[in-house]
């Protein structure tokens, strides 16, 4: 792992009662480092089988988990991959069809790829091949994040629908926290709604639809000085004398909507 510290501690207990036809896990708590799972889960028709769960976490880092950086891949071993990836087997999407579903998460606190997310709460359901989130919310940078979905796999290829909102996202730390990059501020709201089919990315691409709004208030553009390129067309375009300020263009609003058809994105500014 990234962090040699981790999975140095973990414990486990729960009540567990049982028979043929069900199984139940209750008062469950499983502790792994500094996180601490609280969880409850019922088990029937064991052929489905029919699942109901509540799963309560305090914090947990992702981060620290994934495993160290590892060398690059040789040009083989890249042909090789390749290779098998064209001779992908058609996935068997029986199991989830028979699958029943119904569960609760709830996440105090999480870190995965350097993002901080708090409060977050997700319920799902499934039944006959019919996925269900609904609601998907938590709090990010200041900001609400909620969304919804539905996963449809009744059919060989999987459909998904998909609808987001976003208000008051505080954009820059986000940026530096994920991508390590600090070239826009800003408060975002967003809102999206798209639908896709498939399994693989190709495929998802092309038949990827939907439309979108996004909308930055009270922000500015880092590295680039379009005020002063429109003053001064000789002043280096724009971009700051060494030692001096780095270039910014504030702006009190700035407005993209968008749509997407079949993959292809037309963005209006």
């Amino acid at each position: 792992t990234k962090d040699s510290t981790v999975l140095n501690k973990v414990a486990f207990n729960a009540k567990v009662k049982g028979d043929p036809e069900k199984i139940s896990l209750s008062d469950g708590v499983l502790e792994l480092d500094d996180s601490k799972l609280r969880f409850s889960a019922t088990v029937k028709d064991f052929s489905g089988p029919d699942l109901l769960f509540n799963l309560d976490l305090d914090k947990i880092d992702l981060d620290r988990y994934l495993p160290p950086p590892g060398e690059k891949k040789s040009g083989e071993e890249k042909a090789g991959d390749k290779k098998s990836t064209a001779a992908k087997k058609e996935t068997d999407y029986g199991p989830l069809r028979s699958l029943v579903l119904d569960g609760t998460i709830k996440i105090g606190e999480l870190k995965a790829n350097g993002a901080r997310i708090q409060d977050l709460n997700m319920k799902v359901t499934a039944k006959k091949g019919l996925f269900h989130l609904n609601p998907l919310t938590l709090k990010l940078y200041q900001g609400d994040v909620s969304s919804k979905g539905t996963l449809d796999v009744r059919q060989d290829t999987p459909r998904t629908n998909m609808a987001l909102q976003v208000k008051g996202l505080n954009v820059n730390p986000l940026l530096k926290d994920v991508l390590n990059k600090d070239f826009l501020e800003g408060s975002m709201q967003a809102d999206l709604d798209i639908s896709m089919a498939g399994d693989d990315a190709e495929q998802i691409k092309r038949t990827l639809n939907g439309k979108g709004d996004l909308l930055f208030n009270d922000g500015a553009i880092v590295g680039i000085d379009l005020a002063g390129m429109v003053r001064n067309v000789k002043a280096k375009f724009g971009l700051a004398e060494q030692g001096a300020e780095r270039p910014r263009t504030d702006f009190s609003e700035l407005h993209s909507p968008f749509t997407m058809k079949q993959g292809l994105s037309l963005i209006h500014i």
